[in-house]
């Protein structure tokens, strides 16, 4: 009768859609509950192993039962399964961290057991987890305990798994042809057993050695292999592993369509799952496709989905918490030691125990015990009151934090306020986009705009510093053009540069030679007249880009910047006219673009491939000129954090 329960129990589950086995997780649980001792814990395992792949939530409620149950029977097997079902688990969501905290438990007991077949198991899964967060030198010293002892106990039908995780891991280091070696040392013993995974992972990894050397051909003829025993196995995150890196082939070839098409199969076998390396490295694929199809909202979508689900995985905070449970487990090793060393003096002791010298020995180790002791307490109590005050301590200090960053804010609100209207652009301009980052909460980086009569007059300006100090200057300089350009009608880009580094000068006292006052602001500054398409630039700093019939000009700005360090004679600045016609396009904008850190080398983003952008967008709207900009940096950042505040004013005439 049990086992028709348990049976009729994982039939019913298997057949249940992902929603409905949520649904009736409880009822399930109740059932299962009928159930008792080894029978009890196989159906547990079952159900967990059979829900990984798209309910892996559920998947370690089940697996985490099975282990109390397994626990309570002290029955070892059981426990180092339910084990291996939760860190298999944790590792297809790429919550590393935890999964190489179940299979270290798995290695300790397996050492304890002296089960050689067992530690060079757990030694193999350990250097996997490795691998992926890529620590490859405590990769490859697992993966090398694994390889030995299977080699020593003669285990061939995993040795090819091994030998492949070795070949996978040099491929990753660029040793390509150390890689090609053992992936073909793998094939030759997978072929031997006829194990199907086994092939389709060591075709899937001769391929990426081919991708690696830039023969596509040749890495899609053994990814199509692969493909070809796909129908013979159950491990859907290989599968999307294969299919992304069909796509890459795809991509790197331009078929676009093909390429998307394959991302989204892998998506389709990744996203139930969670298996969030693999939705990874589809999305930042889409986002290429799509962004390359000039469809750049939707590829701004997909760069938008990657970088938020890096965030989510953040192999850093993961990193230093393997670091803790190696720690804790060398410790636990260590106290065994000393365990076993106890146990070896306590032997001597009683063969001794009528020596009197060893019972003054044992007295004087008493009280040198008592004086430890005392010594610990003491400390203990310090302990005590040291962290009662850093608690009080860090409640201030949250409370203080939380203060500052509402009066922040609110600054921001007065920030975004003062901030002119864009649609004065609307009122002599066909169209425009403003693309504005701040680095921090409040920005450095500000547009300044004015309607004289016929004429727009348009300023991009990059304060001082960012965040703070650099809103205050913004407040200031908005607050110096209104007066300069509205109150008192001064137009020429020339003399309003010249007028508000005076002013600035003199309201910062910059003119006294021992004022360590040195904030300063680059600006670009224009006047448009929209009966005549006339425009007159003057820049301190800042340059003016324009197009004219596709084809890029530049105009730099003077060398100096307005205010900042006082000058004995007045700075002087360039002013240049140009005559715009209907369709052409001109920008301004400040520095935070091309020194963004980025791109495979962490370099910075230079003028050179701003302008390279700009020549491709010119055919679009300035809508979407503004989308493929800020997917282009967004890829560009990767990981990196934002370097300064970021803001271009672009305008089609």
């Amino acid at each position: 009768m049990i086992m028709k329960i348990s049976c009729l129990v994982i039939a019913f589950l298997i057949a249940l859609t992902n929603a409905e086995v949520i649904a009736q997780q409880d009822s399930l649980l109740n059932k299962i509950n009928s159930l008792t001792g080894r029978e009890k814990v196989d159906v547990l395992l079952k159900i967990a192993e059979n829900t990984r792949g798209y309910a892996p939530e559920l998947s370690l409620e089940f697996a985490e039962q099975s282990l109390i149950n397994a626990s309570e029977l002290k029955d070892t097997v059981l426990i180092l399964m339910a084990l291996k079902n939760i860190g298999l688990t944790y590792y297809s969501t790429s919550n590393y961290e935890k999964s190489l905290e179940y299979f270290t438990r798995i290695l300790k007991i397996q050492l304890d057991r002296s089960d050689n077949l067992g530690v060079a198991s757990a030694y193999n899964n350990i250097g996997i987890i490795y691998d992926e967060l890529g620590r490859y030198p405590a990769a490859l010293e697992s993966y090398q305990r694994s390889l030995d002892l299977k080699q020593k106990i003669g285990d061939e039908g995993t040795i090819a798994n091994t030998i492949n995780n070795i070949g996978f891991l040099y491929n990753k280091t660029n040793d390509h042809d150390k890689a090609y070696e053992y992936f073909n040392r793998a094939l030759v013993i997978d072929e031997q057993q006829q194990d199907t995974l086994g092939m389709f992972n060591t075709l899937n990894n001769i391929g990426l050695y081919y991708f690696h050397q830039q023969l596509y051909d040749s890495a899609l003829s053994y990814f199509n292999q692969a493909l070809s025993l796909e129908g013979g196995l159950d491990n859907n995150y290989d599968k999307a592993h294969l299919y992304n890196n069909i796509s890459n082939i795809f991509l790197r070839k331009g078929e676009l369509d093909r390429a998307i098409e394959s991302y989204q199969q892998s998506l389709a076998l990744s996203e139930p799952m969670d298996a969030k390396s693999r939705m990874i490295t589809s999305y930042k694929g889409l986002a290429e496709a799509y962004k390359r199809l000039g469809r750049y909202r939707t590829a701004l979508d997909y760069y938008k989905k990657q970088s938020d689900l890096k965030d989510l995985v953040n192999i850093e905070r993961n990193t230093r918490k393997i670091t803790e449970i190696e720690t804790n487990y060398q410790i636990q090793q260590r106290e065994k030691e000393i365990e076993i060393l106890k146990k070896e003096s306590e032997i001597q002791i009683l063969n001794l125990s009528k020596n009197r010298t060893v019972t003054y020995f044992l007295l004087g180790g008493l009280i040198l015990i008592f004086v430890l002791a005392s010594v610990l307490y003491q400390r203990y109590q310090y302990r005590i009151k040291s962290n009662a005050v850093l608690e009080s301590q860090n409640k201030e200090i949250a409370k203080k934090n939380i203060d500052i960053l509402d009066s922040i804010m609110y600054a921001k609100g007065i920030q975004d306020a003062i901030r002119p209207d864009p649609d004065i652009l609307k009122t002599g301009f066909k169209d425009y986009f403003i693309l504005s980052q701040a680095r921090d909460i409040v920005n450095g980086d500000f547009y300044w705009l004015a309607k004289i009569r016929q004429e727009i007059i348009i300023a991009v300006m990059d304060c001082t510093g960012h965040g703070v100090p650099g809103a205050f200057m913004t407040v200031m300089a908005n607050s110096l053009l209104n007066q300069i350009v509205i109150e008192h009608g001064v137009i020429s880009p020339r003399e309003i540069l010249k007028t508000l580094h005076t002013e600035i000068t003199t309201t910062l006292h910059q003119e006294k030679y021992n004022q360590i006052n040195t904030e300063g602001i680059d600006i670009g500054i224009c006047r448009f007249d929209t009966d005549t398409g006339k425009l007159v630039f003057s820049g301190a700093k800042r340059p003016l880009y324009y197009f004219q019939k596709n084809k890029l000009y530049v105009v730099k700005g003077n060398t100096q910047s307005v205010a900042g360090i006082f000058y004995r004679n007045e700075p002087s600045f360039d002013e240049i006219s140009i005559q715009f016609n209907q369709g052409d396009t001109f920008y301004l904008f400040t520095d935070g673009i091309i020194d963004q850190f980025g791109g495979p080398e962490n370099k910075k983003f230079m003028s050179w491939r701003l302008k390279h952008q700009l020549k491709i967008v010119q055919p679009h709207d300035m809508d979407s000129q503004q989308e493929h900009l800020e997917a282009e940096i967004l890829s560009w950042k990767g990981k990196n954090e934002q370097t300064d505040d970021i803001l271009m004013l672009g305008v089609r005439v």
